[in-house]
């Protein structure tokens, strides 16, 4: 389980995944210079550097091999964590190999990725899990950056970043996230190796938590050859898959068979404005249970989900506002465009979340609190 500070790092830190990881690369605005705070070299601040940027695109584009030790640097909420990583990578055979050296979350972690498949080991826990890999990139955070589709570049000069010589290049995106979070992003690329030294991410709008991810290469190797055993994976035969071991999860398209399955009291197939229901899963696990059922009305969804009496005071909580609901107080926030909704009645508690407007979600509530 992900420890409670980290927690709110999370969407942050998916926010910044998704920025630099696949074709989201969005949301960030023109960034300022030097993020890291050393001192701009003037004299260059002028030069179209057009050649440069360039020769790092073409460097990231015919990539062959490479092999890097990753430090990633997340600043939240007066919070800092710092992930270090050592990842290998022979793109022409589509194989990486990614070993985490220290983290708060977790030690002693290797995966070994292919173009179909990845397979992580914790030596710590002595589990292997084996899933999908989903990327088309081997190394997606590097390989974006070169895509002149999604981002160009504008040359600031020179500066100095962990003792090397570096150019400085803001970025520009092609296109702004929804939620319109305005972010500045940063390469710093080595004068001798047209390669990322670091890239570093800030959101600029919101002062008063502000956030900084860091990411650092360094001991970086390019273009050498790598043997093929870096990418074996000795697992001992008695590892465990952890998938194996959780809640047992049951799927229902049928509301009948829904209802006659549940533990719970679950909502009527058809609800207000047209909501009927589409589709549920009952998860049963060690110590929790839970309904999730999705409703739609042709147009818009919304999943409610249904569970014992909670133990959470959203009073507590500052992003819930006190509502009513049938003689019951209910508990609503809001995120982006984004609605939840939570209340107890009758020894259940009943969440919905969705797209869609308060007085919509009220009134999915109060036909639910009467049926």
């Amino acid at each position: 389980m992900v420890p409670d500070r980290s927690r709110r790092l999370l969407p942050v830190a998916i926010l910044f995944t998704a920025l630099v990881v696949t074709s989201g690369i969005v949301g960030a605005s023109l960034a300022q210079p030097s993020a890291n705070g050393a001192e701009m070299d003037e004299t260059n601040q002028d030069a179209d550097g057009s050649e440069i940027i360039t020769a790092f695109q073409q460097q990231i584009e015919t990539l062959d091999t490479v092999e890097f030790t990753r430090i990633t640097e997340t600043e939240y909420d007066s919070e800092t964590t710092t992930t270090t990583e050592r990842v290998s990578a022979d793109l022409e055979a589509s194989e990486k190999r990614v070993e985490i050296v220290e983290s708060e979350w977790r030690d002693d972690v290797t995966t070994i990725v292919n173009e179909s498949h990845s397979v992580t080991y914790n030596a710590d826990e002595n589990t292997v899990t084996e899933r999908r890999y989903y990327f088309d990139q081997l190394l997606p955070t590097i390989e974006s950056l070169k895509n002149e589709s999604l981002v160009s570049y504008d040359y600031r000069g020179t500066d100095t970043v962990e003792g090397q010589d570096v150019h400085v290049l803001a970025a520009n995106i092609a296109e702004q996230t929804e939620a319109n979070i305005e972010f500045d992003l940063t390469v710093y690329v080595g004068t001798d190796t047209d390669f990322p030294v670091q890239i570093v991410v800030e959101n600029q709008a919101d002062v008063s938590s502000g956030y900084t991810q860091t990411v650092t290469f360094e001991d970086v190797t390019l273009n050498e050859g790598i043997p093929d055993s870096t990418f074996e994976l000795a697992v001992p035969d008695d590892a465990t898959d952890p998938s194996e071991v959780g809640p047992d999860i049951s799927r229902y398209d049928d509301h009948d068979r829904l209802q006659s399955s549940a533990d719970l009291s679950v909502p009527d197939a058809e609800l207000s404005d047209g909501y009927a229901f589409d589709h549920s899963r009952i998860v049963d696990g060690d110590g929790y249970y839970t309904v999730s059922a999705t409703y739609t009305d042709g147009t818009n969804q919304v999943t409610i989900s249904t569970q014992g009496e909670s133990s959470v005071d959203y009073g507590e909580l500052e992003d819930y506002n006190e509502i009513s609901i049938d003689g019951s107080t209910g508990w609503y926030a809001e995120y982006d465009d984004t609605g939840l909704l939570h209340w107890d009645a009758n020894d259940q508690s009943y969440s919905i979340y969705g797209q869609v407007s308060e007085e919509e979600m009220l009134a999915l509530a109060t036909a639910i609190a009467e049926g």
